[in-house]
């Protein structure tokens, strides 16, 4: 009878195990979470497309954009490619095309060309929108800085944050980034007073990490030297990454003190001492690839060549849009990361819109492959 009842009493204790178990969910599998980095072909601009995937055990497949710059592009319109991309959603009773966020790293047309086509098309939505937000005195890109400015206050983009040095943003639209610059307030402001509207603006620029579950992203803008003396002044620590998105296309103005005629700053040479050429940013931020966002042939002759043999000469993989075309990071939730080339504005679409939920189960340009262990899509082989 004893044997009988602690037999009994022994299938009761792993049944009523089994129903705690079920009931508080203890066999529960944590979601995935994959980035989808898209460095995109623009021509001699920037623009960057974060997708963050968080995908559950069960139930459907939630995605989160981010937008970092945003040139209107030689080759690719962000705007035209979310529309093309991204599903719509019910926003304030109305069908849009939304994206969870954007970041303005300065007010440069090479860098926020593009905000009109957001602005002027009612279909498309901006959740947030993160910008430095200084007075810059303007110049030539008064038209862009205007587009800058309305963005922010459009009736579809309902907030919008300055972001400051030392905080982190982005945890309410889904991708969170830490900021580096700009500083809250102006150091040596006499000296900033009678710089040229070009270098204040770099001086100032948005400088942000982004961490892809492990694998860090930094993105300088389009920020000098004066600015990386400031950041590494105060965040050294910090700033080491894996993939680094060259500041201003590949220029030398990130190792020497900024000039205001570009072709004058390209014939810089490496090392020279009479020019203040300074490596320590680079040697700090220690990336295994280095992203560079240019047109081919262009005018400013970016990338310089003194920037591209620091680059190289330091063994990193140096990929430049001019010749690869899109460049697309894969991070899986291991933080492992592969790399590939789109070459096509058709296999850019194809790619992004296959990682939406409402298009991924009937595009065919969405494949898989393992990395330590997730499944991760990759282009079409003829990408």
């Amino acid at each position: 009878m004893n044997i009988k009842k602690m037999i009994l009493g022994f299938i009761c204790f792993i049944g009523l195990g089994y129903l705690l178990n079920k009931i508080f969910g203890g066999d529960n599998v944590a979601d995935k979470i994959q980035y989808h980095v898209f460095f995109l072909d623009v021509g001699q601009g920037e623009a960057t497309l974060i997708v963050k995937r968080v995908i559950p055990d069960k139930g459907e497949t939630k995605c989160y954009t981010m937008l970092v710059d945003t040139d209107s592009g030689e080759t690719i319109n962000p705007a035209t490619l979310i529309k093309d991309c991204v599903p719509k959603i019910k926003r304030n009773g109305t069908e849009v095309y939304f994206i969870d966020s954007m970041l303005i790293t300065h007010p440069h047309d090479d860098h926020i060309g593009g905000l009109n086509f957001f602005i002027n098309d009612a279909d498309i939505c901006v959740g947030k929108i993160f910008h430095p937000d200084y007075d810059f005195p303007r110049s030539k890109e008064t038209a862009d800085y205007k587009a800058y400015k309305k963005l922010k206050k459009d009736s579809c983009n309902q907030t919008e944050t300055r972001i400051i040095a030392g905080q982190d943003y982005g945890s309410d639209t889904g991708i969170s980034f830490t900021t580096f610059s700009p500083p809250k307030t102006i150091e040596n402001a006499e000296k900033f007073k009678n710089q040229s509207e070009k270098i204040q603006v770099h001086n100032q620029c948005s400088v942000i990490k982004v961490d892809l579950n492990g694998t860090k992203l930094l993105f300088l803008g389009d920020a000098n030297q004066e600015c990386a003396k400031r950041i590494l002044k105060y965040y050294k620590e910090k700033i080491p990454s894996t993939i680094l998105s060259a500041s201003h296309h590949g220029s030398n103005s990130i190792f020497v003190p900024e000039i205001d005629i570009e072709e004058n700053l390209s014939s810089i040479k490496r090392g020279d001492k009479d020019n203040s050429w300074d490596e320590e940013i680079l040697d700090i931020i220690d990336p295994e690839y280095v992203i560079i966002s240019c047109g081919k042939d262009n005018k400013y002759k970016h990338p310089h060549s003194a920037a591209l043999e620091a680059y190289k000469e330091k063994k990193r993989n140096v990929k430049r849009t001019d010749i690869e075309g899109t460049i697309y990071f894969v991070v899986d939730d291991n933080g492992k990361y592969v790399v590939s080339y789109l070459k096509s504005y058709d296999s850019v679409k194809k790619t992004i819109k296959g990682l939406f939920p409402s298009t991924a189960s009937t595009n065919e340009s969405v494949k898989s492959f393992f990395v330590g262990g997730s499944s991760l899509p990759i282009p079409p082989r003829n990408a």
